[in-house]
């Protein structure tokens, strides 16, 4: 009977909390359990070279031309100022997104942010500080919950000149989820993805050309049989890792799907993706981010799922705190999971 009173307490105490206390208390447990990282300094050299050589091809990153875009303003590359530019832009985007999401769902809200700060998609700019998939995942999180045609073009644009190969695998992804769905505002996104994709594809071909060096593409496929190696020993854990906790939900939307095939294939690709390239995680993240929150914004919209009541959403975030979220990365980069804390933690005492 105590315990029970001490859980009512809690509920009560949180169903109180307006919209901006809530929100701050649930990301500060986020980020208290993930940890904070910043992208490695030899990362940030690479990025630079690229910009540097621009449009001459010197690796995979001089196909990244708005990352590019962004060191030629900052200058010298001094790690310290990407991570502080970067931070000051996941603090921008989140808040953008975080303010969408208050508006848009009103008294759920709190239900709608549990959910999605559970996706490995909300920690994965955190554990990766500096890299572009703040700007991939960033744009994923706004297309997907807007309507405005201009805005999604811009997002997609941000996401195809971050990583193209990356942009056209996630209109593929979000392809398979609008014939799961048959959702009007998905095949909107989904033509807008696509057209913009195929348009960068284009371009950065003609600005950069043919090169005799390892484009991303090339690279991840001669890399592939090597990962996939690694990959075996840790399959569990590296499918795991690509939705972590939140597996609950997704396995209660294929449940009540109607097109089971259809949504595995939807699953398989990003978890091939982790299987499959050294970058692990955090690639399938990446590429599921759009297809996935479109599909949360939909289930939010044709099923009663924000009815339940909101002390189950209470609980299942406490086991989200509880249940440990995989980040699984480069074997060759000699360790498998990127630990809370330890590179922040290495960059100052080192």
């Amino acid at each position: 009977m105590k315990s029970k009173n001490i859980s009512q307490n809690i509920n009560e105490k949180l169903n109180n909390l307006g919209h901006l206390k809530f929100t701050l208390l649930v990301i500060s447990l986020v980020l208290i359990k993930n940890g904070i990282h910043p992208i490695g300094k030899e990362w940030i050299g690479w990025l630079f070279d690229a910009s540097r050589d621009f449009p001459h091809y010197t690796s995979y990153l001089t196909y990244s031309i708005l990352p590019i875009f962004m060191t030629r303003i900052f200058g010298l590359p001094i790690p310290i100022i990407w991570w502080g530019v970067n931070s000051i832009l996941i603090l921008i985007i989140f808040s953008i997104f975080l303010s969408i999401l208050s508006k848009k769902y009103g008294m759920n809200f709190k239900k709608v942010l549990i959910i999605f700060v559970s996706l490995p998609l909300f920690i994965s700019p955190f554990l990766y500080i500096g890299h572009y998939d703040l700007l991939t995942i960033g744009a994923a999180m706004i297309a997907s919950q807007v309507r405005n045609s201009i805005v999604i073009i811009i997002c997609a644009f941000i996401a195809a000149t971050s990583n193209v190969e990356q942009a056209l695998v996630t209109a593929l992804c979000t392809l398979i989820l609008y014939l799961i769905t048959k959702d009007n505002h998905i095949k909107h996104v989904v033509k807008i993805w696509f057209l913009v994709s195929i348009g960068c594809f284009i371009l950065l071909t003609l600005l950069v050309g043919d090169s005799s060096s390892d484009k991303r593409a090339e690279t991840s496929l001669a890399l592939m049989s090597t990962a996939l190696k690694n990959s075996l020993g840790v399959m569990n854990l590296i499918i795991f890792s690509l939705f972590g906790s939140a597996w609950f939900w997704i396995f209660i939307i294929f449940r009540k799907s109607n097109h089971k095939l259809l949504f595995i294939l939807l699953i398989t690709i990003p978890v091939g993706l982790c299987i499959l390239t050294v970058d692990r995680t955090r690639v399938g993240v990446a590429v599921s981010a759009l297809p996935i929150l479109l599909l949360f914004s939909h289930i939010f919209e044709k099923t009663d799922l924000l009815k339940t009541n909101i002390k189950n959403f209470h609980y299942y975030f406490l086991a989200y705190l509880i249940i440990p979220q995989y980040f699984v990365t480069d074997f060759d980069a000699g360790g498998l999971l990127r630990l809370p804390y330890k590179e922040f933690f290495q960059l100052l005492f080192n």
